[in-house]
């Protein structure tokens, strides 16, 4: 009786130690320091979407080169070093990691305002996406460390927040270092006297990456919640991770799903300006107002809604809250992403694209929360890694690829960007539609609900 009572209090004890967190507002910090370096990332990432047309005019390129700047170029090792580098966020300060991540996709940007050549830029992006493989392994396993379970949803919400703030940003800001750098002269600095605005644009945009690399170093490194003591250590933990997701394979095969279709199209929308510069005849400068606005207001209330609504439902008990909010997201998403490359108007293509954000931002939030659900919290850097990898293999490979491939082969010499875009919503999210149901039974079984 007196062993049974020390080890019950043993347990207690070790369960209070695994559940201690830091302040809730260190958690907050750390959450939205997180949540700017991910917009960085993606305006490291998306402001070649808005200088697609003077790249492609300079560089004599096509849109198949194009789709696979903006694609297969970032997700070489964006998707292969995610595992590793999930390993390393496991086992070693993500702190260092993550700096170091940052400094080397913010460089590689910088960088690519240098480029001379189709191979100088494809080698330059193939840099940016291996440094920010480092960035969602790292930051998702911080936010479980620092941030409660209570709260641990609405912190992902504002950290998947950034992906809307990024796109507009992007846009916004983006327009406006294009508007400044056509007026800037540089003649009187030998070796910029050359280069053109786009090149300017990169330049300016992968700076200051830099200097927030410096600002990760400072962050405390939190304790790691609810590790097992006899779990597997070194490589074994990476073998560990690939047997529970075979062992789980049917679930996470289904799970991944629809974020992968939510990848696929809206990396096929990295075509979006070109589409209304070539459509409606908009520049870059006036598109990046309008839909930078619809960006910055839709995406980020549309997140933090899902991610609110998600808590909400799970402190009533309703334990399969985030694949019914995937699921709402999935039918919202396919249809208006269908719909808005074919709009007779630049001003109904943007209400369209407005309702399909709303769809894409549901899927994000409610993805990374199903996940965090149903994974164990020692393997949570590596399971981030192998859904970015599985999303950004599929997303980036096929999504601005197939776009590309479309309009110059399928669509010869006719320029339909607007079809090749509609064609590759058609074919990936009436798939997912069609298993959508599949898709929430098989999760739901698994967290015990019939």
């Amino acid at each position: 009786m007196d062993n049974l009572m020390i080890s019950s209090l043993t347990q207690k004890s070790e369960n209070s130690e695994q559940h201690i967190y830091p302040p809730l507002s260190y958690g907050w910090y750390v959450t939205v320091l997180l949540t700017i370096i991910y917009i960085l990332s993606f305006v490291d990432r998306q402001i070649l979407s808005l200088l697609v047309e003077p790249i492609k005019s300079d560089m004599n390129l096509s849109d198949t080169q194009i789709g696979l700047l903006m694609g297969a170029s970032f997700a070489i090792f964006y998707s292969t070093m995610g595992l590793p580098l999930g390993w390393l966020a496991d086992n070693m300060p993500r702190k260092y990691l993550l700096g170091a991540g940052l400094a080397v996709w913010s460089a590689a940007t910088a960088l690519s305002g240098l480029a001379q050549s189709f191979k100088h830029l494809f080698i330059a992006r193939i840099l940016v996406g291996a440094g920010e493989a480092s960035l969602g392994p790292c930051a998702i396993s911080l936010i479980s460390d620092v941030m409660p379970p209570s709260q641990r949803s609405r912190a992902i919400a504002v950290y998947s927040s950034a992906l809307s703030f990024a796109l507009a940003i992007a846009y916004l800001l983006g327009g406006q270092i294009m508007k400044f750098a056509d007026g800037l002269d540089l003649t009187f600095i030998p070796f910029m006297a050359d280069l053109k605005s786009w090149q300017l644009v990169l330049i300016i945009v992968g700076s200051p990456g830099l200097l927030i690399a410096l600002l990760v170093l400072t962050l405390k490194e939190p304790n790691r919640q609810y590790i097992d003591k006899n779990r597997s250590k070194g490589f074994n933990s990476i073998k560990r991770t690939f047997n529970y997701f075979g062992d789980h394979k049917r679930l996470f095969t289904k799970l991944f799903i629809l974020p992968v279709t939510m990848t696929i199209i809206t990396y096929s929308h990295n075509f979006i300006p070109s589409l209304f510069q070539r459509e409606y005849g908009w520049d870059p400068v006036t598109l990046s107002i309008y839909i930078g606005t619809i960006i910055g207001l839709v995406g980020p209330c549309s997140t933090f809604f899902g991610g609110w609504l998600i808590d909400k439902m799970y402190s009533k008990g309703i334990e399969d809250a985030s694949i019914i909010i995937m699921r709402i997201g999935g039918v919202i998403m396919v249809p208006t992403c269908i719909a808005m490359p074919l709009m007779p108007s630049p001003q109904l293509a943007l209400v369209f694209y407005g309702f399909s954000l709303c769809g894409v931002t549901l899927i994000t939030v409610s993805a990374w929360s199903s996940i965090l659900g149903i994974v164990p919290p020692d393997l949570r850097g590596q399971a981030t890694a192998i859904y970015l990898m599985v999303i950004s293999m599929f997303g980036l490979m096929l999504g601005p690829t197939l776009v590309g491939v479309f309009n110059d082969f399928l669509f010869v010499g006719s320029d339909r960007l607007d079809l090749s875009m509609s064609l590759v919503s058609i074919i990936f999210g009436t798939l997912s539609l069609i298993m959508l149901p599949n898709i929430v039974k098989t999760y739901r079984a698994a967290i015990g609900i019939n």
